[in-house]
């Protein structure tokens, strides 16, 4: 009689332990399948890395239609830099890589790709418009040394064609 419920026991954890075995050979299948689905920031930098673009600080990420626009700080640079990411069938490439002057307005871009207009500036700027449209402010403080904070704030639009008139930008200071 003793034997009935060991044997119902041993069944449990025989069976038991089978499962646990069939989830750690689930987990494994998974982790080593080829097909594994990336986020979009690991495309994002994966893309980057593969075209050798040496980026430290990652400071914005702006998606238009089938763009990613990235802006980022190169490795021991202080300078800004443009990535333009096209999303295609085979996944994504860099149609355009460029880095910003240290002052002034950037405008970047071609027919076939948004047109990306950057401000940077030394003085307070309040407000920037670009082709009559509101441009995005964006800050980033970067910490590299204890006390020591260098901010960096431009200013970033996005349009459909190229502002070639000095009054298409238009910079309001405080």
């Amino acid at each position: 009689m003793k034997r009935i419920p060991r044997l119902f026991l041993s069944i449990g954890i025989l069976i038991s332990l089978m499962a646990c075995d069939d989830t750690t050979e689930a987990a494994k299948a998974d982790q080593e399948s080829p097909n594994k689905v990336l986020t979009l920031e690991q495309s994002i930098l994966d893309t980057m890395n593969e075209n050798d673009i040496r980026y430290d600080t990652i400071i914005n990420y702006d998606i238009k239609g089938n763009f990613i626009i990235v802006v980022y700080r190169e490795i021991a640079m202080q300078n800004l830099n443009v990535s333009m990411l096209k999303q295609t069938e085979d996944g994504l490439e860099i149609v355009l890589n460029e880095s910003i002057s240290t002052q002034g307005t950037t405008v970047l871009g071609s027919e076939h790709t948004p047109i990306i207009t950057i401000v940077k500036s030394n003085e307070q700027v309040k407000d920037v418009t670009v082709l009559g449209e509101p441009a995005k402010a964006v800050s980033h403080n970067n910490n590299p040394i204890e006390n020591i904070s260098l901010e960096l704030t431009y200013w970033i639009a996005y349009t459909n064609q190229i502002p070639d008139d000095e009054n298409d930008i238009q910079i309001t200071y405080e």
